[in-house]
């Protein structure tokens, strides 16, 4: 979750004017590929939302933009000049502002949700009609040049050194950690970037996303809950609480791959606690543990403790994915990919990490945020489809 540079006696006033009657603007900023602003916009917004979903590969962005609005004097110069031309909104970049105007505070609250590359775009007179992609979509092109990392470089130079070979110059959200290459890396003409810095951050068991930002951020994954939906403030439907009897884990298998002259591969085991309700203990017939084993190998796991932190992060993990969570709520605008939130509602407390959420961003019908699904929460026009993904 995102501070938006307030204190924190601003912030819990923000959050408690986000649940009361307050103003709201959207703002539109549009650069080219290299970060120029070509053109400031406030536009009446008709429709549109910024759709979350950090469940999907490596090869798919997290964030989407699906946008109407109004430009009848034709800001946005997206169309070529030539109808032989070739479009112009490839090599644009799209920024959307959503600012609250919080009378507690007597001012307005700025929070950029969405930033990224336009990948389609329509229109017809007046009205605008763009998708766009998180900035994450530019390092999903091949290499063109191979390039191999030596063994011992740190993990996070090689990821900075990769996102820069896609063009990505604000990295000051990656952190100099000491964690090293186990072995030499080549990345071949031809591989996808991103899918490369992904793994290497999971490896050392950290989280690399792009943000609503636009600006690439390597962190832990949140252990403590950043924000707290309450029933009577933000709910706006119950909470569908839906069991997949398929993703039931209780034991965890971290596996590494050797160090040169060793005959053995790190490895470490973590269970669910005896009192957690699925625990091999809880689930046990006759004296007799029943295991439900998820084993995950990393080739850059190279010692025992390397392998006991990924293996407790996962049992930490499976300890909360163990059902799937789906609300409405009223927006929310400043959370990031797996957060983790708390939610207190009359059937029980429990915590859950974003991963899927819908952020309107039209005002027609008083459009709710939706959590644990994406899903188009504004209304269509002129038969348009929501959620394009390309």
């Amino acid at each position: 979750m995102r501070r938006l540079g307030l204190s924190d006696a601003d912030l819990r006033a923000y959050h408690r004017g986000l649940v009361t009657t307050h103003e709201r603007r959207i703002h539109v900023t549009v650069y080219d590929l290299d970060g120029n602003v070509l053109t400031h916009l406030t536009p009446d917004v008709l429709d549109g939302q910024v759709m979350v979903d950090a469940t999907g590969g490596n090869d798919q962005p997290t964030r989407i933009l699906d946008l109407t609005f109004l430009d009848p004097s034709r800001s946005v110069h997206f169309e070529p000049t030539s109808p032989g031309d070739a479009p112009l909104h490839r090599s644009r970049i799209v920024e959307i502002v959503d600012s609250r105007r919080m009378p507690e505070l007597e001012d307005w609250v700025d929070c950029v949700v969405f930033t990224g590359v336009v990948w389609d775009f329509d229109r017809e007179g007046a009205e605008v009609s763009l998708v766009a992609h998180g900035m994450e979509r530019q390092a999903m092109g091949q290499a063109w040049k191979p390039v191999t990392y030596r063994k011992h470089k740190k993990k996070t130079d090689v990821i900075k050194d990769i996102l820069g070979n896609a063009g990505e110059s604000h990295l000051g959200g990656i952190p100099d950690l000491d964690a090293r290459m186990p072995e030499r890396m080549t990345i071949a003409r031809m591989d996808q970037l991103w899918p490369r810095a992904k793994r290497l951050a999971k490896s050392m068991d950290r989280q690399l996303f792009y943000p609503g930002t636009g600006r690439p951020i390597l962190r832990r994954l949140p252990s403590r809950p950043v924000f707290t939906f309450r029933d009577d403030l933000h709910l706006l439907t119950p909470v569908k609480i839906d069991r997949d009897p398929e993703g039931v884990f209780n034991t965890f298998v971290a596996v590494g791959s050797k160090k040169k002259g060793s005959k053995h591969r790190p490895q470490a085991v973590e269970t669910l606690p005896p009192a957690h309700p699925l625990s091999p203990q809880s689930l046990a017939r006759n004296g007799e543990p029943l295991r439900l084993v998820k084993r995950e190998e990393n080739r850059q796991i190279k010692s025992e403790a390397e392998a006991k932190a990924r293996a407790v992060r996962m049992a930490e993990a499976g300890s909360r994915v163990l059902v799937n969570y789906s609300f409405d709520s009223v927006p929310i605008p400043h959370l990031d990919e797996n957060d983790l939130v708390r939610v207190v509602t009359d059937q029980g407390t429990f915590e859950l990490r974003m991963e899927k959420w819908t952020l309107p961003l039209g005002y027609e019908g008083a459009p709710a945020m939706t959590v644990g699904d994406v899903r188009r929460t504004t209304l269509t026009r002129h038969g348009r489809k929501g959620g394009r993904r390309g």
